[in-house]
């Protein structure tokens, strides 16, 4: 993660006091706080890092806007940069000084803190706040919320969660009733509708007229009733019992539930259980009822009757004065479903999750930062469903109370019906009342008023990479002069000075400043002091460029001077000087001599080189006689003018002192890896001596590398290749020693002898490195008898290999493998000779189904030939193939088959083809030769064919003899656009169809270019034949410069092969002003022209 440092620049700091002293504090205050804002000022260096957050802001400007920061605080806490309570997160408005109020809503020390900040203005446009945080001490600043978050769970609370719904608490019972403020209770359990007072109907009316009798009885009435729809219903509406769990801080626990008004976000799924439900709180979850409606009992009984008389006694059963009745009934239905919301109900899925933007959940007090109060549901209980905003139920309700029946009563007494009477009521009179309805009751269950609050909808933000303070570089160290430490002998009269450079911050260095001075305190005489300079970035670690030293005027007079150094960083800040460095200037001095008698391991320009890290050494020698050779400097290229690859640059490197005319000690070579293939390299060296002076170059020295040998080839068991019916248990061993450098001769051999082709079974000997008299080049070794594991003659087939060291120590790889299998004796038998003739030798020899072709392009090309026999009958069964550079076999062998089986061939037919098995070939033009021989059936062998031949397909030669207007490197040219033409040759014969000329002021090419034609169409040129002339049109020639210009040709033939470039020709930029005639030839003494 990358880090920015931020410093308050020096020419800050400089205006700023200008300012003061000018026109007052106040103007440098606005200054200065505006610099800090415009450079990153450090809101407080008690803060160790900070991270800028850009807020968005699409719209118009916003007041005291609220921003949810979300922010992995574990992996700041991990790394020690945080609290693990967050106590020290701070943030700041982008004048990186105005303290922000923050709340920390909940999530501190994990991936998803959730965190708001409070902006008082939020520009059209957006801005940058900042977050700080590493500060140890810092203790807690956020601001103080002490409300509760209420979450439903069905399980019980977690920890650090309080159960509020257990008996006490503030839900045990209770539903919860959105409104303004928290605690109010109210609503009830139960409920009746009270009496009602009320007469019944009359019956017999008249008047008793016997008043003579003795017992009081009713006469005509009626009763005076009170009806009671009184009993105490248990009555709520549709519930769920839910455990109600509080905290401070608001994560949302699994299977914490929740308030949505659309569909449930991620990490919540919707919680079903309280659809058409509303909750309520209990010590257990699952407690629940449906009912939406409920009756109450109807009874009544009535006073005496309104009017009674006398009568006398009798035998008739006649209402007593006093009588009553009873009666009841059932009310009619009322519904008690409470005035609601529809809402969604969300239940945290399997993990905790931090509440989303657009959350309802319960609090007991003013919603925190980052909160609001959602009064939409105020006055509304909350029922569950799986749609938001429907309203239903009613805040009262009333019942039907039924017209009620009187029955007979029993309470009578014995009279007298008899004349006079009016109409009595009789024993089993009945009286009614009306219906009615019952007064209205409230809906409203037991409830606790609570604060249902909704999360805010953040502007989105972008938090930004972390930001320490700048710290100031370290003082610079390892100061050199002219790359030494206090050097003595200095000759440059400009000295060159560096210093390391480094920084707390791994900021790079931008600046320096260098003092040089006469005295040591650097209150002598000033040489030179640089000021504050800039410099190319140096990397925090590494060693500044040299600084040439760059005033007064330096002698070689032997004085010693004093420096030191300072740097800047990239965010301004000024290391402290470094400690004091010296040098010394040399007395008069003479530069070493070029050094001489250069020796590569020992010798002067040695080949055969076998050592891949060779030494140098070369001869010191200086005019300053008493002068010692301290320093030297090699390089190794593989060009003569070190324009080439370079291999080795030792640089300035120092050596133990070389007196005068001696030769130096050994110097290994320490550059790209030598290999022993045969390559030149060209080197040089220069000496410095005791006092600073640096020699000339020496001449050019090379050495050459050693070539290994070829792979041993052509290996023979017994004499035969891959052999079978081997009797001898110690057979012999040879193969042809071939080393591209002619002359080594092989002077080692090691053999191996295996079970496995792989050689990964049982060896059964390995000679090792064994000594052998020398074989030529070119030669098969003598005969190598085996000396390992005894073998039998049991049919078993074993594998070898081997390989070569050359006179130089250079060793050869592998062979290819080879076999023999030993004889597997069967109970005798016997046999009788046959008269066979051998095989006649191979003829119609094919390459790549050609005879002798030419651009073979096949690396790996089929041989074929024709197999005929005297012997009719006879088929041929094997063959030997040989392929050589040298048309008498005598040259480098690329391929010996050595005697192989084949398919059998018919007497006069052309055997199948056979692939090249050995040294790859390339596209490269040359032409090889090979011959074969045939075996018959019978073991008839044949003599070797005549020599066949092919050629590789290849790009043409080199062009040859060169012409610039006919002439060969003429130093006068006929016109200024002089004619080149050049000999093409193709080994293949294919016509030359482009050309690229290049002409240039120095013969390495390297110097001007005067003409470059590119690949260039011509005329088409057959192979043998010179190209047409080729007119000059570059930077124009003046015909009288005299300039020396050198050119180069190549050419693409028909197939798009590509030559290399020519030897080099030249020519002279002069024409001669009279006439002349240029003649090439022999015999032209005497000849005078006119």
């Amino acid at each position: 993660m990358s880090e920015k440092k931020l410093s308050i620049s020096k020419k800050t700091v400089l205006i700023a006091s200008a300012l003061v002293l000018a026109v007052g504090l106040p103007i440098a205050y606005l200054l200065w706080t505006r610099n800090q804002e415009d450079t990153g000022a450090w809101y407080n260096s008690s803060w160790l890092y900070r991270r800028s957050i850009s807020v968005a802001n699409s719209g118009s400007t916003l007041t005291n806007e609220d921003v949810l920061i979300e922010y992995d605080t574990a992996s700041l806490i991990t790394a020690s940069k945080l609290q693990s309570d967050c106590d020290d997160l701070r943030f700041v408005d982008s004048d990186d000084s105005t303290a922000l109020a923050y709340w920390i809503e909940g999530g501190c020390n994990t991936t998803t803190t959730h965190i708001w900040v409070r902006i008082p203005s939020l520009p059209s446009g957006g801005k940058t706040i900042y977050m700080y945080y590493g500060n140890s001490s810092a203790t807690n600043a956020e601001e103080t919320w002490t409300g509760k978050f209420y979450l439903m769970k069905d399980a019980s609370c977690d920890s650090g969660w309080t159960t509020e719904s257990n008996s006490g608490g503030d839900f045990y019972l209770k539903f919860p009733y959105p409104a303004s403020t928290f605690g109010t209770t109210g609503g009830s359990s139960s409920h009746n509708h009270g009496s009602y007072n009320m007469n019944t109907s009359t019956i017999s009316t008249g008047t008793n007229t016997n008043t003579s009798g003795t017992n009081t009885i009713s006469i005509g009435h009626y009763h005076n009733v009170d009806v009671v729809v009184a009993d105490n219903t248990s009555v709520l509406p549709p519930y769920l019992d839910m455990i109600f769990c509080s905290n401070n801080d608001l994560i949302v626990k699994t299977n914490g539930v929740t308030v949505f008004t659309s569909t449930v976000p991620s990490g919540f799924t919707r919680f079903s259980g309280l659809d058409s439900k509303f909750p309520r709180g209990n010590s257990s979850y699952g407690g629940t009822s449906t009912t939406t409606t409920h009756t109450h009992n109807v009874t009544a009984t009535t006073g005496n009757p309104s009017s009674t008389g006398t009568n006398a006694t009798g035998a008739t059963a006649i209402p007593s004065s006093t009588h009553t009745h009873t009666a009841s009934d059932t009310s009619g239905t009322g519904t008690h479903v409470p005035e609601y919301i529809t809402v969604i109900y969300g239940e945290a899925a399997s993990a905790d999750v931090m509440a989303p933007s657009g959350m309802i959940t319960m609090s007991n007090a003013t919603p925190p930062l980052g909160w609001t109060r959602y009064s939409a549901l105020d006055s509304n209980f909350t029922y569950g469903s799986t749609t938001y905003g429907s309203t239903g139920g009613t805040p009262t309700h009333t019942h039907s109370v039924p017209a009620l029946s009187f029955p007979a009563t029993t309470n009578t007494v014995q009279g007298s019906i008899s004349t006079p009477r009016t109409s009595l009521p009789r024993e089993n009179h009945t009286h009614t009342t009306a219906a009615m309805t019952s007064t209205e009751y409230s809906n409203t269950p037991p409830y606790v008023s609570t604060l249902f609050i909704q999360k805010k909808t953040s502007q989105s933000i972008t938090v930004n990479s972390e930001e320490v303070p700048n710290q100031a570089p370290n003082a610079p160290s390892s100061l050199l002069t002219e790359g030494t430490t206090n050097p003595t002998g200095v000759t440059d009269l400009t000295p060159e000075f560096s210093a390391v450079f480094s920084d707390p911050d791994s900021d790079t260095g931008t600046y320096y400043e260098i003092e040089v001075n006469t005295q040591s305190d650097f209150l002598g005489t000033s040489m030179w002091d640089s000021g504050q300079v800039s410099t190319g970035p140096i990397t925090s670690g590494d060693r500044s460029s040299d600084i040439p030293y760059g005033d007064t005027d330096l002698t070689q007079n032997g004085t010693t001077y004093y420096w030191r150094i300072r740097f800047w960083d990239d965010n301004g800040a000024v290391s402290n000087w470094s400690s004091t460095a010296n040098f010394t200037m040399a007395s008069a001095n003479n530069n070493p001599n070029a050094p001489s008698s250069l020796q590569t391991e020992g010798a002067s320009n040695p080949t055969r080189v076998t050592d891949i890290t060779p030494e140098f050494s070369a001869v010191f020698t200086d005019t300053d006689g008493s002068d010692t050779g301290v320093y030297y400097q090699i390089e190794v290229n593989t060009q003569s003018d070190f324009l080439g690859t370079s291999m080795w640059d030792s640089t300035k490197t120092a050596t133990g002192p070389i007196t005068n005319g001696n030769r130096s000690s050994d110097i290994s070579y320490n550059g790209t890896t030598l290999t022993q293939n045969g390559t030149t390299y060209y080197w040089r060296m220069k000496f410095w001596d005791n006092n600073g002076g640096e020699s000339n170059w020496s001449s050019t020295a090379n050495f050459t590398m050693n070539t290994i040998p070829n792979a041993p080839s052509s290996l023979l068991a017994e004499a035969a290749t891959n052999p079978t019916k081997v009797t001898d248990t110690t057979p012999e061993f040879s193969a042809v020693f071939t080393d591209t450098d002619t002359g080594d001769t092989g002077v080692y051999y090691q053999i191996e002898v295996n079970t496995q082709s792989d050689f990964l079974g049982t060896s059964m000997w390995d000679s090792t490195q064994t000594a052998t008299g020398p074989i030529t080049n070119g030669a098969r070794s003598s005969d190598i008898s085996y000396n390992g594991t005894t073998l039998t003659e049991n049919g078993v087939t074993y594998y070898w290999r081997m390989k070569f060291w050359d006179n130089y120590g250079a060793e050869s790889n592998w062979s290819s493998t080879a076999q023999f299998t030993m004889s597997d004796w069967s109970s005798t038998g016997n046999f009788t000779m046959s008269t066979n003739t051998v095989p006649n030798v191979p003829s119609s020899l094919y390459t790549e189904s050609s005879s002798n072709p030419i651009k073979v392009t096949d690396t790996t090309p089929e041989f074929s030939a024709v197999f005929t026999d005297t012997d009719g009958s006879d088929t041929g069964n094997y063959y030997e193939i040989e392929v050589n550079t040298q048309s008498d076999f005598l040259g480098t062998s690329m391929w010996d088959s050595g005697q192989t089986a084949i398919t059998p061939i018919t007497n006069g037919s052309r055997s199948s083809d056979i692939s090249y098995g050995d040294t790859d070939l390339t596209l490269n033009g040359v032409t090889y030769y090979w011959r074969m021989k045939f075996w018959d059936n019978n073991g008839g062998e044949s003599n070797w064919s005549s020599t066949a031949q092919f050629t590789m397909s290849g790009p043409p030669t080199a062009p040859g003899n060169l012409k610039t207007d006919n002439m060969t490197n003429p130093t006068q040219i006929l016109s200024t656009t002089p004619d080149f033409k050049a000999f093409h040759t193709d080994p293949n014969g294919d016509s030359a169809i482009y050309y690229e000329i290049d002409v240039n002021s120095q013969s390495d090419f390297l110097g001007t270019s005067m003409w470059s034609t590119g690949k260039t169409a011509m005329t088409s040129t057959p192979s043998g034949q010179y190209s047409p002339n080729i007119t000059y049109a570059g930077t124009a020639l003046t015909g009288e410069s005299s300039t020396t210009y050198y050119w180069r040709i190549r050419f693409w033939d028909s197939i798009s092969d590509v030559s290399e470039w020519s030897s080099t020709a030249s020519f002279v930029d002069y024409i001669q002003d009279e006439q002349y005639i240029q003649m090439e030839g022999v015999g032209l003494e005497r000849i005078k022209i006119n």
